[in-house]
């Protein structure tokens, strides 16, 4: 499929191609997507008891999900991978 989206999107232009600003962040998205999987696993190992309980265990997923929400924003802006301006901007757009 995204070879199918490549190929098409060849006739949009520069509006479908890929900038500099891309090209600089890509690994420091990587980076960051990299260490939320680090810190989702500990929390995965912390909370893996409260996993199997019956009730419990939707608020346990509930804080593995901020868990991620949250390292990630923490470790996008330590890594730089964007900034607070660019996040409050694209909010605005949507």
């Amino acid at each position: 499929t995204v070879g199918l989206l490549m190929w098409m999107a060849r006739g949009l232009g520069p509006a479908s191609q890929f900038d500099a600003r891309f090209y600089q962040r890509t690994w420091r998205i990587f980076l960051a997507s990299i260490a939320m999987g680090v810190a989702l696993w500990f929390a995965w190992v912390l909370l893996g008891p409260l996993l199997a309980t019956a009730f419990v265990r939707y608020i346990a997923l509930i804080a593995l999900m901020a868990v991620g929400l949250v390292s990630y924003f923490v470790f996008g802006r330590l890594f730089g991978a964007f900034s607070l301006s660019e996040l409050k901007a694209s909010f605005r757009r949507s």
